[in-house]
């Protein structure tokens, strides 16, 4: 059985892991470095000398990372963007972007522009695609310098026609424009998904050069297996087609976590507590899989309608910096990767809620003896600070007072106590807590997904029901998936007679397992 490698890359460390079918062969935890690559080969190398592996014996590598969420959270390495809603003569009340973060939409120098096109809820075309416009669209895309452009057309997710029509124009005038297009990122609901569109086209960039560090890092480590990257739901894509759909990535992190805990405990329906060196998260796994956000939710300040896990966060974590100056408080400051430096108990000069632990018995790392002149006092209100942070945060995460296990997973989760935390009766921490995010990128699910507003009538509902799941699973085995393995794994069918006596919104979701070889 081939040999696969799960990677997560976050803001403090870079976490792996070596699989052989439903066993971790080596794994490790190494700070991620400034420039990303040479941390991922440092990890791999170590795992494939430790477990004696032949780099050609890896089958695949998965790698989830927060590159994408943390240029969007910190309003850099963004790129220029040309959002172009395809709707006239209709859909004009509300301006494209009107209610984004100023700054946000300034970092990706956002443009805009309307045309002719689009579809009625129906399919059937607004107006049609006006080549003169297009023309004025290459023109200011080559005069504004424009890395990319987001195509929003009215219900698309219905009918793409005019989307893929202004593409294809674009391209015939500018071959290699990154061109993002709402129906294959949104949902139905033209604001939210032209938002996530437009997110995403700002990514484009930074995608291409991201995951051609990943690649150059596998080339050195003269591993030549298929690179697959971490999305938001659970699943893996191949680093070919996650270069085109970078905002399905958002989130990532926590959601390998939440199904590495699933992996790594056995259950299926639990609370994650993920507690890493800078943030604390905390999301629900419902049948091993993180339950989803809403519909509507929001990215930064921007309302979006794309998938996304709901996950709640706060800002404590292992390497979070205890201070004194206005009582004590816990972060939301972190040292992040510097904390094998920073931190008392590694020789630094910061306190941190890793040093209150030992201080405190919770956790034994690094010289216990640098911890032991902290002030009791400090150490006990710092302590009961963040436990009551983490308390509110699963009250807020559980959806019921059933009682459900609560999974520690996570290298900063040994500040944790359970016996500081009222209301919840079972925690567990499974063996390999530290990487349960690689785990979690390493169980390799494929999954593709069908949103669509049809015209089912009684007669057509069977046959035009089992036309979409065929789609969606033909989908999944061209994202990988083997075809055997490939089901449905969740279908909503929701009335709309707002629209139609017979409009129904139909979503379903394939899943399968990754085809891995040798």
């Amino acid at each position: 059985m081939p040999y696969r490698i799960g990677l997560d890359v976050g803001g403090t460390n870079t976490d792996a892991v070596l699989m052989s079918g439903d066993s971790i062969v080596a794994w490790n935890k190494r700070p991620t470095s400034a420039d990303v690559s040479s941390g991922i080969v440092a990890a791999v190398a170590d795992l494939l000398k430790e477990a004696q592996v032949p780099a050609g014996s890896v089958g695949a590598v998965m790698i989830g990372t927060t590159h994408f969420t943390n240029a969007v959270v910190e309003r850099r390495r963004l790129g220029k963007v040309l959002a172009v809603r395809i709707c006239l003569p209709a859909n004009t009340a509300i301006p494209v972007a009107f209610d984004w973060p100023r700054e946000l939409a300034e970092a990706m120098r956002l443009e805009t522009a309307m045309i002719h096109g689009g579809a009625n809820f129906d399919g059937k075309p607004i107006a049609s695609v006006l080549p003169d416009e297009i023309a004025d669209l290459a023109r200011r895309v080559e005069e504004s310098a424009c890395d990319a452009v987001a195509l929003t057309a009215a219900f698309a997710p219905v009918s793409a026609e005019a989307e893929v029509a202004v593409q294809k124009q674009l391209h015939s005038l500018l071959p290699d424009l990154e061109i993002s297009m709402s129906h294959e990122i949104g949902r139905i609901g033209l604001l939210e998904r032209e938002n996530a569109t437009i997110l995403n086209a700002s990514l484009l960039k930074l995608a291409r050069e991201t995951f051609a560090g990943f690649v150059q890092a596998l080339e050195e480590l003269k591993v030549t297996a298929p690179l697959y990257i971490s999305q938001n739901d659970g699943t893996v894509v191949s680093a070919e087609h996650a270069r085109s759909y970078p905002i399905r990535t958002l989130s990532s992190g926590p959601t390998n976590s939440m199904r590495g805990a699933a992996f790594l405990s056995g259950c299926d329906n639990a609370i994650v507590l993920d507690v890493g060196g800078t943030t604390t998260d905390a999301g629900a796994i419902v049948a091993g899989f993180p339950r989803e956000a809403p519909t509507e939710h929001s990215i930064s300040g921007v309302r979006t309608n794309f998938r996304m896990p709901e996950v709640a966060s706060v800002g404590v974590g292992g390497g979070s910096t205890v201070t004194t100056a206005d009582g004590v408080r816990v972060g939301p400051q972190s040292v992040g990767y510097a904390i094998s430096r920073e931190a008392l108990v590694f020789g630094g000069r910061t306190v941190t809620a890793t040093d209150v632990a030992v201080a405190a018995g919770l956790a034994d790392v690094g010289d216990r003896d640098a911890a032991a002149g902290l002030d009791p006092r400090l150490v006990e209100e710092a302590v009961t600070a963040w436990h009551q942070v983490i308390e509110e945060l699963l009250e807020d995460t559980r959806s019921s007072r059933a009682h459900v296990p609560v999974i520690l997973v996570g290298g900063g989760s040994i500040i944790v106590d359970p016996e500081r935390i009222n209301g919840f009766a079972e925690f567990v921490r499974p063996d390999y807590f530290q990487v349960a995010n690689a785990v979690g990128a390493a169980i390799p699910q494929v999954s593709a997904e069908i949103d669509r507003i049809l015209v089912i009538t009684p007669e057509t509902r069977a046959e035009s029901l089992d036309a979409l799941r065929n789609e969606a699973m033909a989908l999944a085995v061209s994202n990988g998936a083997a075809a055997a393995t490939v089901t449905i794994a969740d279908e909503d069918i929701l009335n709309v007679p707002s629209l139609s006596d017979h409009a129904s919104r139909v979503r379903i979701r394939a899943l399968g397992t990754l085809e891995v070889h040798a």
